[in-house]
């Protein structure tokens, strides 16, 4: 009896953070002016994934999961804008996603992405040594590149790359360096849960090759074979 009550209890306790956590994230949304629709599930979670991927027949038909569903969005193309307007925001309980299809905001986000807040443990150190010399920062990005492509040339010469091309290309770029590695840790976790014995099997693997070649990871990675094995099932 005192197992069923705590249980419940501790139910009760994550049902109401959710709920919490749900209404600061509406009465923020609704604060910037922008039209709000509600999701159930927060998204990229493991429990996004499941969801996406047991239960896609019955959600598509959901505004919400085809505003941040990335099949979804790319076949939509500007359809959900056309309805909902060109900024609206997404509401979840873990967190808010805004969808745009506005060049200016688009431009703006890409050039203010270093003023963004970042969470507390990011090694501020890390940061800087990543960050590009100040002699290389007239040079384009990828993005900027793909862009500049896109521009009608002098002499009425049309665009290397269409419309399509980019908003295709900008997709890929940005799924693959999001979505592939997101999903493949999630599923080699949600894995290794459901089986203890491989992941006795894979810190064992750890351990010895840490004991016998140090944290290096040049010397390290290429021994870990057992957790590659696991990323493999994983993706």
């Amino acid at each position: 009896m005192a197992l069923w009550s705590l249980a419940l209890t501790v139910l009760a306790g994550c049902l109401l953070g959710r709920f919490y956590y749900f209404g600061t994230n509406y009465i923020a949304a609704k604060k910037t002016g922008l039209r709000c629709i509600i999701s159930p599930v927060t998204p990229y979670t493991l429990h996004w994934q499941l969801a996406a991927s047991l239960l896609r027949p019955q959600l598509v038909k959901y505004c919400w999961f085809r505003a941040i569903d990335w099949t979804c969005a790319w076949r939509d193309g500007h359809l959900l804008h056309a309805r909902l307007g060109s900024c609206f925001i997404v509401v979840s309980p873990g967190l808010n996603v805004l969808c745009t299809d506005d060049p200016v905001t688009v431009e703006h986000v890409l050039k203010s992405w270093r003023e963004f807040v970042k969470p507390d443990n990011v090694n501020v150190q890390r940061r800087r040594l990543a960050s590009p010399p100040q002699t290389c920062r007239t040079k384009l990005n990828l993005i900027q590149t793909l862009i500049k492509a896109n521009e009608p040339e002098g002499d009425g010469k049309t665009a290397r790359l269409s419309d399509d091309e980019l908003r295709g290309n900008i997709f890929i770029f940005t799924a693959g360096g999001l979505e592939s590695t997101s999903t493949t840790i999630s599923y080699a976790l949600a894995l290794l849960a459901l089986h203890p014995e491989v992941q006795e099997w894979v810190a064992e693997e750890v351990e010895e090759v840490v004991r016998e070649n140090g944290r290096e990871y040049r010397d390290v990675f290429p021994r870990l074979k057992r957790c590659m094995a696991v990323m493999e099932m994983g993706g």
